[in-house]
């Protein structure tokens, strides 16, 4: 017999059937899975799938073994062994022949082996139960109810306005890592129903489990939260109707809205109306926010409604929805925060919302309604707050909402980031307003004249508490105001209870350190009654890479520990990057005395 290949040379004639097999299918590894240690932490878990797949076998159904091209069975079960035609000797004798008696007899006992392997690893799962409890301090040693508690304080603090859009995917899976440990903890996990309160669905946003692993996944933990108060967001981008996965969902939820305390809806409209028609009553909802995306196709304001009569939420974000759509207890909302709105929908807020405090405008939109005068004014008696940021129009500001409001016990004014600083404005609003005002914020403005801001502050004697921070390389406004500041120390026509003031200064040599120490008057009249109460004063400046530091010089930095010395508060530096001005300016003064 000729046992020399002529295409690779190889002489057969010492291989077996082994031999040959690899030989055409050199990627497979034949050698018997074994299992692998779990670790201790872990449930006991063998992998007995074939670590590579010949390139000669299809896929089984399941996906996880390789199957015969020939006869469909895979690799794990008995159909490996099965012939691909029946026996012949049974077509023509009428039995089978002894070969197939044998391979009948060896599989029934193949079925015991695995009935057999079976129990034994049921048995070693719960042996290895029973180690990870004694292993583990925590399950030996402390109380169930404490490891809830424990793991409770894993959990990610909300954010200050309790967005959970802001909590980012690792933290929001942090119940899930829990219950992945062992068992012991799992169970702790899943009967603590603080851990599972948080339910953020996005539509819009791939996911590794899909659509309808993160409806299950919701659907969890509804169950799982037992009647721990909800706090739910639900987001999706789909410009028509709502599939069917989402739409089951929002059916689900709405059985539960007697424990929402927190609903966060972001759509194009569609899920407003079907909670609006689903949702029952809102006991416990405190914050409600609408957020309709951009349509260049359609006006969000005439195609979107929300109805929830019932609900008396105390804190509404509207982003580009108007507040005639919105039917809720108007009546018990203090906190407000208005996104891409009309300048006629945020003067109508303050008309539905009578016991509103907090006032926060964004992205107001100016039509052909814009004020020239100060017509139909809104008189508002509870409005302590009120926060205006920068218009979508670079062009515009939403200072121009002051022209329809008088807030008479105003307490806090923030101007945000906006294109200009219209002073005047601002003066009449708070004249015709005749408030106590303490606290004026003003954002990253650019102010082109500081002499109107300064004229501004001389109309606020009620003032307690200023922060300013002009705009990039604005120095000289922060120069005028500190020098205008320390000039007055001592007049008590000119802001006599001011009592803090936080400013921003931008890396340069235009900085004038020496009125800093000054706001709070000379060393020698810091017990004078007649100086103004000024006990803390914070200046914000951030070095810039390799620019070199503007030191302090070393006569204001005399004046500044002095002042440090007698108890007030001075800082200059940036606290979120540990970074002191003040000790960065001794450290090189000594250094160059130590050269010297």
């Amino acid at each position: 017999m000729f046992h020399y290949n002529v295409n690779t040379g190889t002489d057969f004639t010492s291989w077996n059937l082994t031999d040959m097999y690899n030989h055409w299918h050199p990627n497979v590894d034949h050698s018997f899975p074994t299992s692998r240690r779990s670790s201790p932490s872990s449930e006991a878990s063998f992998d007995l799938t074939p670590r590579s797949t010949p390139s000669s076998m299809a896929r089984s159904k399941s996906g996880l073994e390789p199957a015969c091209t020939f006869c469909a069975g895979t690799l794990g079960e008995l159909k490996r062994f099965e012939p691909s035609q029946p026996c012949h000797h049974e077509a023509r004798h009428g039995e089978l022949c002894q070969a197939c008696l044998n391979s009948e007899e060896i599989k029934g006992q193949i079925e015991e082996a695995k009935k057999v392997l079976d129990t034994l690893l049921e048995q070693y799962r719960g042996l290895r139960e029973q180690m990870n409890h004694v292993h583990d301090p925590i399950a030996r040693e402390i109380p169930s109810e404490i490891i809830s508690y424990i793991f409770q304080f894993c959990m990610p603090n909300l954010p200050a306005d309790g967005d959970i859009q802001k909590l980012t995917s690792a933290e929001m899976a942090i119940p899930l890592v829990l219950s992945a440990v062992c068992k012991h903890w799992r169970q702790i996990a899943r009967s603590t129903p603080e851990l599972w309160s948080f339910i953020n669905i996005d539509t819009s946003t791939p996911s590794r489990i899909g659509l309808e692993g993160q409806c299950n996944n919701a659907i969890d933990r509804l169950n799982l939260s037992c009647k721990v108060p909800l706090t739910i967001r639900l987001s999706s981008s789909e410009n028509n109707n709502i599939v069917a996965e989402t739409l089951d969902l929002v059916r689900t939820i709405t059985q539960f809205s007697h424990r929402w305390r927190v609903l966060d809806l972001q759509d194009h409209g569609e899920m407003f109306y079907h909670i609006s028609n689903l949702a029952g009553p809102t006991p416990l909802l405190r914050t409600l926010r609408l957020r309709v995306l951009q349509n260049r196709n359609s006006d969000n304001y005439s195609d979107c409604r929300f109805q929830l009569p019932n609900a008396s939420p105390e804190e509404v974000v509207l982003e580009r929805i108007s507040p005639y759509s919105v039917k809720i207890e108007w009546d018990a909302v203090s906190r407000v925060h208005a996104i891409g709105l009309r300048l006629q929908h945020c003067l109508q807020v303050l008309r539905q919302a009578p016991h509103l405090k907090h006032f926060s405008l964004s992205g107001v939109e100016y039509h052909a309604d814009r004020f020239l005068g100060t017509p139909n004014v809104i008189v508002h008696q509870a409005l302590e707050e009120l926060v205006l940021s920068q218009s979508h129009n670079p062009l515009l500001m939403d200072l121009t909402v002051l022209n329809g409001i008088s807030a008479p016990v105003l307490q806090s004014l923030t101007i945000g980031t906006s294109a200009r600083f219209d002073a005047p404005l601002i003066s009449r609003f708070l004249r015709r307003s005749s408030c106590t005002l303490r606290e004026l914020i003003i954002g990253e403005v650019y102010i082109n004249q500081h002499h109107g801001l300064i004229d501004l502050l001389k109309e606020i004697p009620s003032l307690f508490q200023l922060e300013i921070s002009p705009g990039l390389s604005q120095n000289r406004l922060t120069n005028a105001i500190t020098k205008y500041l320390s000039q007055t120390c001592f007049d008590e026509q000119i802001l006599p209870r001011l009592q803090s003031v936080k400013l921003k200064v931008t890396p340069s040599n235009n900085i004038e350190w020496k009125y800093i120490p000054g706001m709070f008057g000379s060393l020698e009249d810091l017990q004078n009654c007649r100086r103004r109460p000024l006990r803390a004063v914070k200046v914000q400046y951030t070095p810039r890479g390799k620019s070199p530091v503007c030191f302090i010089d070393e006569a204001t930095l005399c004046n500044m520990s002095g002042i440090l010395e007698a108890g007030l508060d001075l800082e200059i530096g940036d606290t979120s990057i540990g970074y002191d001005l003040i000790s960065v300016s001794r450290k090189h003064y000594s250094k160059r005395k130590g050269r010297g």
